[in-house]
């Protein structure tokens, strides 16, 4: 008998018009943020970038807001993209509750396709209390979400 390997590539093309990502604003999300604007150009879908503050935090001086300080750092982030001004992107920024909730609400109200949030590798075989907030933000809602490990510029 004769037998033969047989491969081929299947491409799926799956229809993305709102892209939802979930920053913190630290330096390993930008992993995350880049990966959204890839995806959001390819796909040629709406870009929401999403930045929980905490209540907690005070603004950072008289003429600066907590509002203002997120925007302008991930302003300076997406500049770092070479292709940013083919994205058409909306920057949000809230305060306040639980991020878990808050993400899942944000990506709803807004239709999210997909939500893409940065991962940490360290807490992937850690007890169910520790559970991080991607794991969480799986749980609640009903769209695909995309994590994109901090260290390794891979996502699952």
């Amino acid at each position: 008998k004769l037998i033969r390997n047989i491969s081929f590539t299947i491409k799926l093309r799956i229809d993305m018009d709102n892209i939802v990502i979930a920053t913190d604003l630290q330096p390993e999300t930008e992993n995350a943020l880049l990966r959204a604007l890839q995806l959001s150009e390819e796909h040629s879908a709406k870009l929401y970038i999403l930045h929980v503050a905490s209540c907690m935090l005070e603004n950072i001086n008289e003429t600066t807001s907590i509002e203002d300080w997120s925007k302008d750092i991930i302003q300076a982030l997406i500049k770092k993209y070479p292709a940013h001004k083919k994205v058409v992107y909306e920057i949000s920024i809230v305060r306040g509750g639980r991020i878990q909730d808050q993400i899942d609400k944000f990506s709803r109200e807004r239709d999210a396709d997909l939500v893409i949030m940065g991962a940490d590798r360290s807490t992937i075989n850690a007890p169910e209390v520790v559970r991080t907030k991607v794991e969480h933000v799986l749980w609640q809602g009903d769209y695909p979400v995309l994590a994109v490990f901090y260290r390794y510029k891979t996502a699952i």
